[in-house]
Protein backbone atom coordinates (compact mmCIF):
# COMPACT_ATOMS: atom_id res chain seq x y z
CA UNK A 1 0.00 0.00 0.00
CA UNK A 2 1.68 3.15 -1.17
CA UNK A 3 0.10 6.54 -1.20
CA UNK A 4 0.18 10.34 0.09
CA UNK A 5 -1.66 10.38 3.43
CA UNK A 6 -0.61 14.05 4.19
CA UNK A 7 -1.65 15.39 7.46
CA UNK A 8 -3.31 12.29 8.99
CA UNK A 9 -0.49 11.52 11.17
CA UNK A 10 -1.92 7.81 11.51
CA UNK A 11 -0.81 4.51 9.89
CA UNK A 12 -3.26 3.49 7.48
CA UNK A 13 -5.97 1.41 8.84
CA UNK A 14 -5.92 -0.99 5.70
CA UNK A 15 -2.76 -2.32 7.45
CA UNK A 16 -3.04 -6.14 8.44
CA UNK A 17 -1.78 -6.84 11.89
CA UNK A 18 0.44 -9.85 12.66
CA UNK A 19 -0.81 -13.33 13.16
CA UNK A 20 -1.00 -13.99 16.91
CA UNK A 21 -0.88 -17.37 16.29
CA UNK A 22 1.02 -17.96 13.36
CA UNK A 23 4.82 -17.22 12.85
CA UNK A 24 5.60 -14.01 10.30
CA UNK A 25 7.99 -11.90 8.73
CA UNK A 26 6.68 -8.72 9.44
CA UNK A 27 7.94 -5.61 7.75
CA UNK A 28 7.14 -1.84 7.26
CA UNK A 29 8.56 1.07 5.22
CA UNK A 30 7.65 3.71 5.93
CA UNK A 31 8.23 7.63 4.51
CA UNK A 32 7.69 10.86 6.59
CA UNK A 33 8.23 14.46 5.84
CA UNK A 34 9.54 16.03 8.54
CA UNK A 35 10.30 19.65 10.05
CA UNK A 36 12.94 19.07 12.18
CA UNK A 37 15.21 15.47 10.84
CA UNK A 38 17.76 15.99 14.22
CA UNK A 39 15.09 15.52 16.37
CA UNK A 40 12.74 13.44 14.74
CA UNK A 41 15.69 10.75 14.18
CA UNK A 42 16.17 10.85 17.93
CA UNK A 43 13.04 10.70 18.92
CA UNK A 44 12.67 7.66 16.41
CA UNK A 45 15.69 5.71 18.10
CA UNK A 46 14.71 6.38 21.52
CA UNK A 47 11.02 5.40 21.32
CA UNK A 48 12.63 1.91 19.42
CA UNK A 49 14.65 1.04 22.97
CA UNK A 50 11.67 2.18 25.17
CA UNK A 51 9.37 -0.78 22.98
CA UNK A 52 12.44 -3.10 23.36
CA UNK A 53 14.09 -3.18 20.13
CA UNK A 54 16.92 -2.15 19.28
CA UNK A 55 18.53 0.47 16.00
CA UNK A 56 20.22 -1.31 12.78
CA UNK A 57 21.48 0.66 10.73
CA UNK A 58 21.17 5.06 10.53
CA UNK A 59 21.96 6.43 7.35
CA UNK A 60 22.01 10.85 7.88
CA UNK A 61 22.38 13.52 5.61
CA UNK A 62 21.48 17.29 6.24
CA UNK A 63 22.64 20.60 4.87
CA UNK A 64 21.25 24.30 5.28
CA UNK A 65 18.04 23.57 3.60
CA UNK A 66 16.74 20.07 3.28
CA UNK A 67 17.81 16.76 5.10
CA UNK A 68 17.39 12.77 5.03
CA UNK A 69 17.73 9.65 7.16
CA UNK A 70 17.41 6.50 6.66
CA UNK A 71 16.47 4.16 9.66
CA UNK A 72 16.38 0.41 10.03
CA UNK A 73 14.62 -0.34 13.36
CA UNK A 74 13.81 -3.90 15.02
CA UNK A 75 10.99 -3.85 16.90
CA UNK A 76 9.36 -6.78 18.48
CA UNK A 77 6.34 -8.18 16.77
CA UNK A 78 3.67 -7.73 19.80
CA UNK A 79 4.55 -3.92 19.73
CA UNK A 80 4.67 -3.01 15.99
CA UNK A 81 1.49 -1.63 15.63
CA UNK A 82 1.31 0.45 18.18
CA UNK A 83 5.40 1.17 17.12
CA UNK A 84 4.29 1.95 13.80
CA UNK A 85 0.95 4.15 14.71
CA UNK A 86 3.39 6.20 16.73
CA UNK A 87 6.15 6.77 14.34
CA UNK A 88 3.84 8.09 11.53
CA UNK A 89 2.67 10.75 13.68
CA UNK A 90 6.35 12.19 13.70
CA UNK A 91 5.69 13.69 10.33
CA UNK A 92 3.43 13.80 7.65
CA UNK A 93 3.57 9.87 5.54
CA UNK A 94 4.37 10.16 2.07
CA UNK A 95 4.29 6.12 1.53
CA UNK A 96 3.86 3.02 3.87
CA UNK A 97 4.28 -0.43 2.19
CA UNK A 98 3.81 -3.46 4.81
CA UNK A 99 4.66 -6.92 3.83
CA UNK A 100 3.82 -9.84 5.58
CA UNK A 101 5.90 -13.62 4.79
CA UNK A 102 4.36 -16.45 6.96
CA UNK A 103 6.90 -18.83 8.12
CA UNK A 104 4.93 -21.48 10.46
CA UNK A 105 5.23 -24.01 7.75
CA UNK A 106 8.54 -23.93 7.65
CA UNK A 107 8.90 -24.02 11.30
CA UNK A 108 6.38 -27.03 11.65
CA UNK A 109 8.97 -29.70 8.93
CA UNK A 110 11.80 -28.37 11.27
CA UNK A 111 10.35 -29.50 14.46
CA UNK A 112 9.34 -32.81 12.80
CA UNK A 113 12.55 -33.94 11.78
CA UNK A 114 14.07 -32.80 14.92
CA UNK A 115 11.50 -34.67 16.63
CA UNK A 116 11.99 -37.74 14.65
CA UNK A 117 15.98 -37.63 14.94
CA UNK A 118 15.30 -37.39 18.58
CA UNK A 119 13.59 -40.52 18.50
CA UNK A 120 16.66 -42.32 16.15
CA UNK A 121 19.03 -40.99 18.97
CA UNK A 122 17.23 -42.95 21.43
CA UNK A 123 17.51 -46.17 19.54
CA UNK A 124 20.95 -45.50 18.74
CA UNK A 125 21.64 -45.25 22.63
CA UNK A 126 19.18 -48.39 23.03
CA UNK A 127 21.59 -50.73 20.99
CA UNK A 128 24.59 -49.20 22.43
CA UNK A 129 23.83 -50.96 25.75
CA UNK A 130 23.90 -53.83 24.67
CA UNK A 131 26.94 -56.63 25.97
CA UNK A 132 26.95 -59.18 22.58
CA UNK A 133 28.02 -56.15 20.60
CA UNK A 134 31.08 -56.39 17.96
CA UNK A 135 33.58 -53.69 17.31
CA UNK A 136 32.33 -52.70 14.24
CA UNK A 137 28.88 -52.90 15.25
CA UNK A 138 30.26 -50.83 18.36
CA UNK A 139 31.82 -48.58 15.93
CA UNK A 140 28.69 -48.04 13.94
CA UNK A 141 26.14 -47.15 16.08
CA UNK A 142 28.28 -44.37 17.78
CA UNK A 143 29.30 -42.64 14.32
CA UNK A 144 25.61 -43.09 14.00
CA UNK A 145 24.64 -41.88 17.12
CA UNK A 146 27.47 -38.73 16.55
CA UNK A 147 25.96 -38.02 13.01
CA UNK A 148 22.66 -37.73 14.22
CA UNK A 149 23.07 -35.50 17.29
CA UNK A 150 25.03 -33.15 15.47
CA UNK A 151 22.43 -32.42 12.54
CA UNK A 152 19.80 -31.98 15.72
CA UNK A 153 22.00 -30.01 17.13
CA UNK A 154 22.22 -27.83 13.83
CA UNK A 155 18.46 -27.66 13.70
CA UNK A 156 17.66 -26.57 17.19
CA UNK A 157 20.11 -23.71 16.52
CA UNK A 158 18.02 -22.75 13.03
CA UNK A 159 14.95 -22.93 14.87
CA UNK A 160 15.91 -21.44 17.76
CA UNK A 161 17.32 -18.44 15.37
CA UNK A 162 13.81 -18.59 13.38
CA UNK A 163 11.98 -18.06 16.34
CA UNK A 164 14.28 -14.68 17.31
CA UNK A 165 13.67 -13.76 13.62
CA UNK A 166 9.81 -13.66 13.70
CA UNK A 167 9.60 -12.37 17.44
CA UNK A 168 10.65 -8.78 16.03
CA UNK A 169 9.39 -6.82 12.51
CA UNK A 170 11.83 -4.75 10.71
CA UNK A 171 10.80 -0.82 10.17
CA UNK A 172 12.65 1.01 7.40
CA UNK A 173 11.94 4.62 8.04
CA UNK A 174 12.58 6.96 5.81
CA UNK A 175 12.66 10.75 6.64
CA UNK A 176 13.08 14.05 4.80
CA UNK A 177 12.54 17.60 5.09
CA UNK A 178 10.94 19.70 2.70
CA UNK A 179 13.06 20.38 -0.08
CA UNK A 180 14.58 24.19 -0.82
CA UNK A 181 11.87 26.04 -3.40
CA UNK A 182 14.27 26.16 -6.58
CA UNK A 183 14.02 29.86 -7.79
CA UNK A 184 13.65 30.52 -11.55
CA UNK A 185 15.88 33.44 -13.07
CA UNK A 186 13.25 36.29 -14.08
CA UNK A 187 12.80 36.92 -17.81
CA UNK A 188 14.64 40.58 -18.69
CA UNK A 189 12.94 43.77 -19.61
CA UNK A 190 13.11 45.57 -22.80
CA UNK A 191 16.19 47.67 -21.49
CA UNK A 192 17.93 44.58 -20.41
CA UNK A 193 16.96 42.74 -23.82
CA UNK A 194 18.46 45.96 -25.64
CA UNK A 195 21.60 45.66 -23.59
CA UNK A 196 22.05 42.41 -24.41
CA UNK A 197 21.36 42.30 -28.23
CA UNK A 198 24.12 45.18 -28.35
CA UNK A 199 25.94 43.16 -26.63
CA UNK A 200 25.46 40.54 -29.08
CA UNK A 201 26.11 42.66 -31.99
CA UNK A 202 29.16 43.95 -30.65
CA UNK A 203 31.05 40.29 -29.88
CA UNK A 204 29.61 39.89 -33.10
CA UNK A 205 30.97 42.32 -35.15
CA UNK A 206 34.43 42.00 -32.48
CA UNK A 207 34.85 38.42 -34.24
CA UNK A 208 34.64 39.77 -37.63
CA UNK A 209 37.32 42.27 -36.97
CA UNK A 210 39.43 39.68 -35.73
CA UNK A 211 39.24 36.55 -38.56
CA UNK A 212 39.59 40.11 -41.08
CA UNK A 213 43.17 40.67 -38.93
CA UNK A 214 43.77 36.88 -39.19
CA UNK A 215 42.90 36.12 -43.04
CA UNK A 216 44.50 39.45 -44.36
CA UNK A 217 47.50 39.73 -42.08
CA UNK A 218 49.88 37.72 -44.79
CA UNK A 219 48.25 39.61 -47.86
CA UNK A 220 48.92 42.91 -46.14
CA UNK A 221 52.88 41.95 -45.03
CA UNK A 222 52.98 41.19 -48.73
CA UNK A 223 51.77 43.97 -50.06
CA UNK A 224 54.11 45.94 -47.98
CA UNK A 225 57.37 44.26 -49.45
CA UNK A 226 56.45 44.04 -52.43
CA UNK A 227 55.82 48.23 -52.36
CA UNK A 228 58.85 48.26 -50.68
CA UNK A 229 60.94 46.30 -53.14
CA UNK A 230 59.38 48.70 -56.24
CA UNK A 231 60.62 51.74 -54.13
CA UNK A 232 64.12 50.78 -54.29
CA UNK A 233 64.31 49.59 -57.74
CA UNK A 234 63.04 53.11 -58.92
CA UNK A 235 65.44 54.85 -56.84
CA UNK A 236 68.62 53.03 -58.39
CA UNK A 237 66.64 53.44 -61.66
CA UNK A 238 67.26 57.04 -61.20
CA UNK A 239 70.67 57.14 -59.66
CA UNK A 240 71.97 55.27 -62.60
CA UNK A 241 70.52 57.69 -65.11
CA UNK A 242 72.04 60.60 -62.54
CA UNK A 243 75.84 58.80 -63.09
CA UNK A 244 75.38 59.43 -66.92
Amino acid sequence: MVGELAGTGEFSTGAPAPSGSRAQIYAVDLSLRVNDLSSTTKRAIAETRAWGGYLVTVDYGSGQKSGTAYLVLRIPIVKVQTAVAKLSALGTILEDHVSIQDVQGQLNQRFSRMQALKVTIAKLRANLTETNLTTSQRAFFEAALAQRQASLANLQKQQAAEKTRVSFSSVSLALQTKKAAVVVPSKPGRIGQALHNIGRVLVTEAEILLYVLLIGAPFVVLAALLWASRRTFRRRSEEQLLAR
